[in-house]
């Protein structure tokens, strides 16, 4: 063996210490989103978390060269790894390998089952292109292939291949036809070689850093890298050494996150929309099932979803039935169907739409002051502004509270308060109140800031008797610190949370007073919290835009406001409906690896908890089940890993008033045990050839019936039963071929076991 004595040198460019970047133009390493190997062979032996040494071994036995006509096995003892760097040697060696004999001995490392790359990604190694003769000796490449050993279909890209006509790229594609570029490199010298695989299925070639060649290659299989060095009959140079620098790896795909779609106010009789965000890296498509309509984000070309996003939204669309006495187009609130149709008449609907502030319901300015006046700030300690009527303006059918800067004095009874800002309110004290079963609800939008919300813009709610904290207090949505919070105040009562809203939107934000003196908060229809209060004096609205002294005021701007509504909510008759369930899967009674259960269940009044049980002969061996928070419509879904044998899955559903579904029964099997294949011994069928066979036969079985096999890529469907065969395999039948080939069984539950035997 020839140990590598060659002087890796770091590549032109980097930085020490810097996070590796591709050898390629800056408009393609700036696409860099994360590396993804970076294998600098700085120890003393390679990484076996990454590599294997040889061809479809175990790594430390001598493997069979990739094509039959080559003249070198492959030996573990011809990697090694010394001086930051891995020696990949082509040495004079008797050895037998593919039962052949063959007098040399190469080395390969690849990281099948271990590493893998995916369009979108760039792939480079460093490495030293031996040419004493001059020429490249023997064929050191760097290459990659398709895991799923489903040659070609899915594909092969080779980075760099030493060859009489220089250093060749290429790429076989899926219908098996390849193409070629080579270049000219200097010799006995170091080289980057790169591939940008793009996402949009092409493959473009760096060498050194410049672009050398483009390739259409339109797979989507993902590939592991692999390095080696090989020879031909009469084109061998022994002893010789291929050294790699580096192999590296970078992800060129950006990730985002999905924004969920969110449903708009409607009306009661008029079906509510859906808006979809607009999101650079995702896209959204529809489906709709009667009044279901479930909304899927995926990624869009060039982008990746963020691991664990939510992708898919179900919405109901059913228009929600009007209250009595009330007509077709009367607004709901943006809120679950189930609360929003409890809402059986609408208190206030101020859209603003008139050319000044409603009278009738409004007064400008704090409750310690004189409607029209400048009236103090709620707490004159930590607010920086007066209250200023001519602050508050009707403009295009909103409502606009201005905050700007100018000196102010305001009087609260006697005392006078200087500030250098103007604010604007208007609250309902005496004139509009909600109570218990109540919802209010705004449409608003604020201004943004360096670091979200501008300034304190509230949309709040107070106790009528004015004995605060005993009469309560709830705050809708107060800008605090930049973010949209919703809070309680009461008698040892402070709760809090808070959310990141998008500023210079509009959102709506609502709550739902119920009757047990919970507070359900919404924002944008979607539940935020849930804060007891427990005070039952009715609370006046309140709406201002002001600013606090713990941060830098945002001068001038504007809290706008579309509309401000509220609905009461009437008693409700008892339940006595059962709820549904239905059994989504397993929808086949199998043979199944594995029980993945779905149960939806619907209820008109709100569940409580879904259950999925399995039994075995009568015995319960696993409990499954979701719980539910009174929504009307749920999915449980649960997987469950059990021993092969007969089972029976019992499902039902209940609601919040103790109502439980009929209960369901499905039985299936299980089978989760890969199908075997074993040699069939007698010279009819088997012949072997050293490590390998000239003619190879298999007894195929499964207890739970083989399904189809696949040998290289070529498929046959059986007859599903328990025991099939395989017979008279050499190359040129069903698929075999001379060298490494693969054996692929499945059952029908979908379980498989592969087998790797030689041809000569």
């Amino acid at each position: 063996m020839v140990a590598a004595t060659l002087s890796a040198t770091p590549a032109s460019g980097e930085e020490p210490g810097a996070p590796p970047v591709p050898s390629a133009p800056p408009a393609i390493a700036d696409q860099v989103t994360g590396v993804l190997l970076d294998d600098d062979f700085d120890g003393v032996a390679l990484d076996s978390t990454v590599w294997t040494k040889g061809w479809f071994g175990n790594g430390a036995d001598v493997t069979a060269p990739v094509n039959a006509g080559q003249a070198q096995c492959y030996d573990p003892d011809n990697v090694t790894v010394s001086g930051g760097e891995v020696a990949l040697d082509l040495t004079e060696e008797n050895l037998t390998c593919g039962g052949v004999e063959r007098a040399y001995a190469g080395g390969m490392i690849n990281s099948y089952g271990k590493f893998t790359v995916r369009p979108g990604s760039f792939l480079e190694a460093r490495v030293y292109l031996p040419g004493t003769t001059g020429a490249i000796e023997n064929e050191p490449t760097v290459w990659m292939q398709g895991r799923s050993l489903n040659w070609p279909s899915n594909g092969t890209v080779v980075l760099m291949k030493g060859e009489p006509g220089g250093a060749c790229a290429s790429v076989t594609r899926a219908d098996g036809a390849s193409e070629k570029r080579c270049a000219a490199l200097e010799l006995d010298a170091w080289h980057t070689v790169g591939a940008h695989w793009k996402v949009d299925g092409t493959v473009d070639i760096y060498y050194d850093g410049m672009p050398t060649a483009s390739f259409a290659l339109g797979t989507t299989d993902p590939m592991y890298p692999i390095l080696n060095v090989a020879a031909w009959p009469n084109r061998v140079v022994a002893p010789s050494t291929f050294a790699v620098d580096y192999v590296r790896a970078w992800d060129t795909v950006r990730g985002v996150m999905p924004a969920p779609p969110v449903r708009q106010a409607s009306a009661c009789g008029i079906e509510p929309v859906i808006v979809i965000p607009e999101l650079d890296g995702v896209s959204y498509t529809q489906a709709r099932t009667g009044n279901e309509l479930t909304v899927t984000a995926e990624a869009a070309l060039g982008y990746s979803l963020t691991p664990g996003a939510q992708t898919e939204w179900v919405f109901d669309v059913t228009p929600l039935e009007c209250p009595p006495g009330g007509g077709a187009g009367e607004p709901h609130p943006l809120a679950p169907p189930e609360v929003a149709g409890a809402m059986t008449s609408v208190l206030l609907d101020d859209g603003f739409d008139a050319p000044a502030l409603d009278a009738s319901v409004w007064n400008r300015g704090w409750v310690d002051g004189v409607d029209g006046e400048m009236t103090t700030p709620v707490n004159v300690g930590t607010e920086i502004q007066c209250y200023d009527p001519d602050n508050i303006r009707i403009q295009d059918g909103s409502l606009e509270l201005h905050f700007v800067e100018r000196a102010t004095e305001c009087e609260r009874r006697g005392t006078s308060f200087e500030y250098d800002y103007a604010g604007a309110m208007i609250q309902s004290w005496k004139k509009f109140a909600v109570g218990p079963g109540s919802f209010v609800e705004a449409r608003m939008r604020t201004e943004q800031a360096p670091h979200g919300i501008a300034n304190w813009p509230a949309f709040w709610l107070n106790g009528e008797s004015h004995n605060w904290p005993h009469t309560g207090e709830i705050d809708v949505m107060e800008g605090l610190a930049g973010q949209a919070c919703a809070s309680v105040h009461g008698p040892d009562i402070d709760e809090r949370a808070c959310l990141d809203v998008a500023p210079d939107a509009w959102h709506v934000y609502g709550a739902h007073w119920r009757t047990d003196g919970n507070i359900d908060f919404y924002y944008d229809g979607v539940h935020l919290a849930t804060h007891y209060l427990g005070t039952t004096d009715r609370q006046y609205l309140i709406l201002n835009l002001a600013a606090s002294n713990a941060r830098d005021p945002k001068a001038p701007s504007v809290l706008a406001v579309d509309y401000v509504r509220a609905w009461d909510e009437g008693p409700s008759a008892p339940d006595e409906v059962r709820p549904e369930a239905t059994l989504v899967t397993p929808s086949s009674a199998g043979p199944l690896r594995s029980i993945d259960l779905r149960v939806d269940a619907s209820d008109d009044q709100g569940l409580s908890r879904i259950v999925a049980n399995v039994y075995r002969a009568g015995t319960l061996v696993r409990s499954t089940q979701s719980a539910v928070d009174g929504a009307v419509s749920a999915t449980h879904t649960a997987s469950v890993t059990v021993p092969d044998g007969e089972y029976t899955v019992k499902f039902n559903a209940h609601d919040a008033a103790g109502n439980v579904s009929r209960t369901g029964t499905f039985d299936l099997v299980v089978d989760s045990t890969p199908p075997t294949a074993a040699v069939k011994n007698g010279d009819r069928f088997t012949v072997q050839a050293g490590d390998g066979y000239d003619l190879v036969s298999f007894k195929l079985h499964d207890a739970g019936k083989i399904d189809r096999i696949e040998l290289n890529g070529t498929v046959k469907d059986l007859s599903d039963d328990a025991w099939s065969d395989l017979n008279f395999i050499e190359p040129g039948v069903f698929g075999a071929i001379a060298g490494v080939n693969s054996l692929v069984l499945f059952d029908v539950a979908g379980n498989s076991q592969t087998v790797v035997f030689t041809l000569t």
